[in-house]
């Protein structure tokens, strides 16, 4: 679930609507993206780190996977791949024996790259939003709330 006042205001006549309190998106959602809404992990990432003017962007996602990696494994973007079963290249993350397409990594380091990617991506939109509305942006002020639903048993699905 994410919210950001500046993102969910349209406004109306000079006046102001606030037209969702909040974005509720689900893991393929955020992974694969939401038209109108989110363009997803696996496009951002390597738009941001393929085009010039984003490396800022993709700079900010670096520094969080680093901060936000396990003491036994860092976690740091390799080259995209094209993989099958996907119409777009993958973002890869370097190991000793290689780079790994993300969507071939174990749960845990992909919960690691939702929350990083999440992180910059609202930030990121706040940034743009703020810009658009003519306003500064928060200097300091970021609330975020992340709640994953547990998976339903076998035996009820």
């Amino acid at each position: 679930m994410l919210w950001s006042f500046r993102q969910f205001l349209k406004s109306r006549n000079g006046e102001a609507a606030r037209t969702s309190r909040y974005l509720v998106l689900s893991r393929e959602q955020i992974w694969k993206g939401l038209e109108k809404k989110i363009a997803g992990l696996l496009y951002d990432w390597v738009f941001w780190q393929l085009r010039s003017d984003k490396q800022a962007t993709f700079s900010t996602l670096q520094k969080i996977l680093q901060r936000l990696s396990p003491k036994n494994f860092k976690l740091e973007p390799g080259a995209p791949v094209r993989v099958p079963g996907y119409e777009v290249e993958v973002p890869t993350l370097k190991h000793s024996y290689g780079e790994v397409p993300i969507v071939f990594e174990s749960a845990g380091v992909r919960r690691i790259i939702t929350l990083a990617y999440l992180l910059v991506w609202v930030w990121n939109e706040h940034k743009i939003y703020s810009e658009m509305a003519r306003r500064p942006r928060a200097s300091n002020l970021v609330i975020f709330l992340l709640w994953e639903s547990p998976p339903k048993p076998q035996h009820l699905v």
